[in-house]
């Protein structure tokens, strides 16, 4: 049986703690990263990370601090990206992306990402994931939208 408990930032993996024999000994215990660490208005969900408010406009004067985890060897995908140009920025690598034509798709992040909003015209804000992109049908957040109620079908009994 495998046994999992967050703790903080990290997960406690508990791998066939007690094999059903009455002794109890056997099995394995290790730590797993459980990924990104957030500091600030920005949020997480599941391999994604985004701005403050998001898919609504962010804030003004608002900072982040996203650190990836050690040894990442996976890309960013970006399935929504859009900040003031050259004011509102998120800095990868030690690069700055901002606006709407400019991500950071297609980067392996080290270390940490800062995301930074000025004083004024904020915009819808990004979505930044690590890993695989979703296939191109798949909806992305803040692109869900209710779908339509099934329309009612009548059935006549049919004659014998």
């Amino acid at each position: 049986a495998i046994l999992q408990r967050r703790i903080g930032t990290r997960t406690l993996v508990a791998d066939d703690v007690a094999s059903g024999d009455g002794d109890n000994s056997g099995g394995s215990v290790t730590q797993a990263d459980a990924g990104w660490t957030v500091t600030g208005p920005c949020h997480q969900v599941e391999n994604c990370i985004l701005s403050p408010n998001f898919p609504e406009k962010y804030g003004s004067k608002q900072t982040c601090e996203i650190t990836v985890p050690a040894g990442n060897t996976k890309r960013l995908y970006a399935p929504s990206f859009a900040t003031e140009y050259h004011h509102d920025y998120l800095k990868v690598n030690d690069r700055k992306y901002s606006g709407s034509s400019s991500s950071p798709a297609g980067v392996t992040p080290t270390g940490t990402i800062t995301w930074s909003a000025d004083y004024s015209l904020n915009n819808a804000g990004w979505q930044i994931c690590l890993g695989e992109a979703a296939p191109a049908s798949a909806p992305t957040l803040g692109s869900v939208s209710p779908s339509s109620a099934p329309t009612p079908v009548s059935v006549s009994p049919s004659s014998a």
